[in-house]
């Protein structure tokens, strides 16, 4: 009895290691690749002066970006970007006033959406949430708006008030390839926090 166990479990070995190398090289040549690889982050801490926040990012992939030629307005604060591409990345931007929080993040979200949808060919909205940012309400939100070569962007927004301003963070990038980039987003909200 022994020995048919041994020969089945032989034979099943063999059938599954044969059916992944089937199914590995099938993909192959439809142009996937499978890398397995261990990366450690290069997690920095960068903390702005006025108002007092900061937040961690993967120093290996994003840069810092203060916007020194200007090309952002008076709202923009600092943001990250990849060095190759400034169109990926988090922002923190900030304007006059205080968010008034309706019932529910539906509610909230929706009279936002409204207000920053003015001229957009294309904007959806959705994924409504409360979440804390320090000891403050805010409201999360995903949106997905027509870029200027008709290309979807693909944003997380945060918005929340803090000493008598409303903050808006953001990161985002095309819809293609935003889930590549989606737990370094993630981490940014995760970690922002006011000092």
């Amino acid at each position: 009895m022994s020995k048919r166990l041994v020969i089945f479990t032989v034979i099943l070995i063999v059938l599954l290691v044969s059916a992944t190398v089937a199914t590995g090289y099938y993909f192959y040549q439809q142009g996937y690749r499978v890398n397995f690889s261990i990366d450690k982050r290069n997690y920095q801490t960068y903390h702005h002066e006025s108002p007092k926040f900061s937040f961690t990012y993967d120093a290996s992939r994003f840069q810092i970006d203060l916007d020194e030629e200007e090309r952002f307005g008076e709202s923009y604060l600092v943001g990250l970007k990849l060095p190759s591409d400034s169109r990926v990345g988090c922002d923190v931007r900030v304007v006059d006033g205080n968010i008034k929080f309706k019932d529910t993040a539906q509610e909230t979200g929706s009279l936002i959406s409204k207000q920053i949808s003015e001229g957009a060919e294309f904007f959806k909205s959705g994924n409504y949430g409360f979440i804390q940012i320090g000891v403050e309400k805010a409201l999360s939100m995903e949106i997905t708006v027509g870029g200027p070569l008709g290309e979807l962007l693909r944003t997380d927004q945060v918005f929340v008030s803090h000493l008598d301003k409303t903050y808006t963070l953001m990161c985002g990038t095309s819809q293609g390839v935003y889930d590549y980039f989606a737990d370094d987003f993630a981490h940014f909200f995760e970690t922002f926090s006011w000092e």
